[in-house]
C-alpha cells in the first residue's frame, strides 16, 4: 500500500509533543512493508528513512502558506501520486481529497480553554476543524479521553474514531546512574506557557513547599520558548518571590533525557492534556512522576496523583516524594514497567491498521 504522511509542519530539531509523535510515526511507518512518501517543507523533515520526501516550495515555518496548501493543495498531490491513503497527523487533514485521509486530532485545547489563544487562532480552529472531521474516513487520536471528546464535540460516531497511544522512545529507556544525589534537589516541570498548562498553581505549590522543606530544592521550568520567559518568570515572582526557579527552553530528545534523569521527580500540575508523553518518558528514565488527575491515562497507578485546582495536595505530594525514599524508590520502578507498555513498534502498528482500514473505506 502507498501512504502519504503530512509532515509540511516539520521543522528539523522541533520536538514538541506533536512533533515528537509524527517524527516517531514517520520512522515507524517508513521501516515496514508499506510504500511512503513524506510531504514536506522546503528544509526537509531531518529524518532519514526508507521513504521518498517530497518538499514544498515554502519554509514549514511559513504557517499562512503551509496551512494554504494543506487545505486546498494536498489532496490533489495525494491523487496525482496515487496514494492508497494521506494520514495527517497534527489534527487537520484537507477538506477535499481525491485519496481516502485519515486525521490524527490530539486534544481539543483550543476548544476547551479558548482565553489562552489569540482571537484568530480560536476562530482558526473553529473554522477547520469540522472540516477535516468530516472528510477523513478515520479520526486517530491519542487518548480514550480525546477520542470520546472527539465524538462528543464533532457529533461523530465512535465507530470512525480509533485511539493509539504514543510511544516513548528508545533513548529514554536507559539506566539511572544517581538518582537524586545532586543538592538541591531538582523538581522538573516539562512545559509550553498556556494557561491549562497550571503553571501559576505549581508555583504557588513551589511556595508551599518551600516552607515545609527550608527551600532545599530547585524547579526547572523544560520547555518555554525564550519569548515567554519574561511573563512566566514574573508570575512565578509574584506567587513565589524567591523560588529557586530555573529555565532550560526546548531541548533535544538526548538533553531531555539528561534532565529527567537527573531529576528527583517530574510533576505535571496540567489541568488537561490529550494524552502526557512527558510522564512515561520520564518513567523510562526511571523518574518519579507526581501529576494531576489529567494525566490519568498516561500514569496509571505509577505515579502519585493530586487535584491540579489544589496547590496544597500539589505540593504534599512532591513533599512525600522527596522525603520518603521507599515510595520514590516505589514509583521508579512502577513507572519503568508502566514505560514499556507503550513501545513504539505498538503505537506503529496501531496506526498502520488504521490507516488500511481507511483505505478500504475509501
Amino acid at each position: 500500500m502507498k501512504i502519504g504522511i503530512d509532515a509540511l509542519f516539520l521543522r528539523p530539531g522541533k520536538t514538541r509533543g506533536i512533533e515528537r509523535v509524527a517524527r516517531g510515526l514517520i520512522r515507524g511507518l517508513s521501516g515496514g512493508d508499506d510504500d511512503v512518501v513524506v510531504y514536506a517543507g522546503a528544509e526537509g523533515t531531518g529524518e532519514g528513512g526508507r521513504f521518498r520526501e517530497r518538499r514544498a516550495p515554502f519554509s514549514s515555518g511559513n504557517r499562512a502558506a503551509r496551512i494554504a496548501f494543506q487545505q486546498a493543495g494536498l489532496g490533489v498531490m495525494a491523487s496525482k501520486d496515487g496514494l492508497d491513503v494521506l494520514f495527517c497527523p497534527a489534527n487537520l487533514c484537507p477538506p477535499v481529497s481525491f485519496r481516502p485521509s485519515a486525521v490524527m486530532i490530539h486534544d481539543l485545547a483550543p476548544l476547551r480553554f479558548p482565553k489562552d489563544f489569540p482571537f484568530r487562532e480560536r476562530l482558526f480552529w473553529r473554522a477547520l476543524w469540522p472540516f477535516s472531521v468530516r472528510a477523513a474516513r478515520l479520526v486517530l487520536t491519542v487518548s480514550e479521553h480525546s477520542a470520546k471528546e472527539v465524538a462528543r464535540t464533532f457529533g461523530i460516531a465512535g465507530s470512525k474514531v480509533r485511539v493509539v497511544h504514543p510511544g516513548v522512545d528508545e533513548c529514554f529507556f536507559f539506566s539511572r546512574e544517581s538518582p537524586a544525589q545532586a543538592q538541591p534537589k531538582e523538581i522538573l516541570c516539562v512545559s509550553k506557557n498556556a494557561g491549562y498548562k497550571n503553571l501559576d498553581g505549581l508555583f504557588f505549590a513551589g511556595a508551599i513547599l518551600a516552607q515545609r522543606m527550608k527551600a532545599d530544592f530547585n524547579l526547572v521550568i523544560a520547555g518555554i520558548e525564550e519569548t515567554d520567559r519574561p511573563g512566566v518568570e514574573a508570575r512565578a515572582s509574584r506567587l513565589w518571590p524567591g523560588g529557586r526557579l530555573r529555565f532550560t527552553g526546548p531541548l533535544t530528545d538526548a538533553e531531555l533525557a539528561a534532565r529527567y534523569r537527573r531529576a528527583a521527580m517530574l510533576v505535571n500540575p496540567s489541568f488537561y492534556e490529550g494524552f502526557g508523553l512527558p510522564v512515561l518518558e520520564a518513567m523510562a528514565c526511571g523518574t518519579p512522576v507526581v501529576a494531576s488527575g489529567a494525566l490519568s491515562e498516561a500514569a496509571g497507578d505509577a505515579a502519585l496523583l493530586f487535584s491540579p485546582d489544589d496547590p496544597a495536595e500539589m505540593a504534599a505530594a512532591m513533599e512525600r516524594v522527596l522525603s520518603d525514599p521507599e515510595l520514590a524508590a516505589r514509583l521508579r520502578e512502577k513507572g519503568k514497567k508502566r514505560a514499556g507498555l507503550f513501545p513504539w513498534d505498538k503505537a506503529v502498528r496501531g496506526v498502520a491498521s488504521a490507516l488500511h482500514e481507511a483505505a478500504r473505506r475509501g
